[in-house]
């Protein structure tokens, strides 16, 4: 923990010793703070929050930009309350310092709460975190990408699917079977065009089968089309015993729980997936390639291009994806 939270000991407040007993003996515990208006900080360690209870007065507070921070309205016989809740993590000092300091402004510089509370927040952005939805691009991808694992999870079951999704993190493909390997793009375009992003992101492994899976999606209505967080839960609700998995990898694409009310569009899929086979005649840009064409290929870094699939010959790929893609090019524009 930091020393340097800004927070000054005073005769108002117990100090960040008492602070860490407290903390550390796992007891909710209430620490009332002696002024006008009447507040105190109750400790939760077991669910990691710390509470600034203090008469709702004036203007609400607004916290809503913020990850880690909340507010809730409570009726205390007969008086209503406000209660800024903080999750602690590991930033226990700082949270009490970021308490400590909306209590001092209202009780001793009698700044009305919602200033009280902007001032501090302006203070305590690092441990707050703004909030902030995903880029349109990554959520279109994540979109595509738990649409397929969801097809999986139904026809091959929690296991071999989780098994197989990489994630972001990892250097290779997006899922990785012991026979196929699949890379998912999606887009919200008329056209099957795909941002690929390095040289190894098309490059088969190991001899193992590569196909690029292609998804088209398009705005629409809650009758007809789904968020992502309608896509999360079907997702973790079918993963059973494994969802603490599913949570790592959502986790690593920057999905976050407490963002999603932010995300409240509707996605349905514009046309039926297609499955491209990267081989030796797919145009991709691979270290090999770009090594017999560039000179001095090494030092080029940061490789980004786009690839217009809609009028490649598409494929079927093998058992578990079959059932989800286009399994015939008939028809194709």
């Amino acid at each position: 923990m930091s020393d340097t939270t800004g927070f000054v000991p005073s005769d108002r407040h117990p100090n960040l010793a008492m602070l860490d007993g407290y903390w550390t003996d796992g007891h909710a515990a209430r620490l009332p703070v002696a002024g006008t208006p009447e507040c105190w900080i109750e400790l939760d360690p077991t669910h990691g929050e710390m509470k600034l209870a203090l008469p709702a007065d004036g203007n609400e507070p607004d916290v809503t930009k913020f990850r880690n921070i909340d507010l809730a309205t409570f009726t205390d016989d007969g008086s209503v309350w406000w209660e800024i809740r903080v999750l602690v993590d590991d930033s226990l000092h700082e949270a009490y310092s970021l308490l400590t300091r909306v209590a001092d402004l209202i009780q001793l510089d009698r700044q009305s709460v919602a200033m009280a509370v902007h001032t501090a927040l302006e203070a305590y952005r690092t441990l707050l975190a703004s909030r902030g939805a995903l880029s349109e691009e990554q959520q279109v991808g994540l979109h595509g990408e738990l649409l397929l694992v969801e097809h999986l999870l139904d026809s091959l079951g929690s296991e071999d699917t989780i098994s197989a999704w990489m994630g972001p993190l990892s250097e290779e493909h997006d899922l990785a079977f012991a026979d196929v390997h699949l890379e998912v793009k999606t887009t919200k375009g008329e056209h099957r065009r795909h941002m690929i992003s390095g040289t190894q992101q098309l490059q088969p492994l190991r001899g193992i089968p590569l196909w690029l899976v292609s998804i088209q999606l398009t705005p629409s209505t809650p009758d007809a089309g789904r968020t992502l967080v309608n896509l999360v839960m079907s997702v973790r609700a079918r993963a059973g015993d494994f969802r603490p998995r599913i949570d790592a990898l959502l986790l690593a694409m920057g999905w976050r729980d407490s963002d999603a009310d932010l995300y409240t569009r509707h996605l349905a899929l514009r046309s039926q997936p297609r499955a491209y086979l990267v081989d030796d005649s797919f145009p991709a840009l691979t270290d090999a390639r770009i090594g017999d064409a560039v000179p001095h290929a090494d030092l080029l870094s940061d490789v980004r291009y786009r690839i217009d699939v809609t009028q490649l010959e598409h494929g079927t790929p093998p058992h578990p994806i079959s059932g989800f893609v286009e399994t015939t090019a008939a028809g194709q524009p």
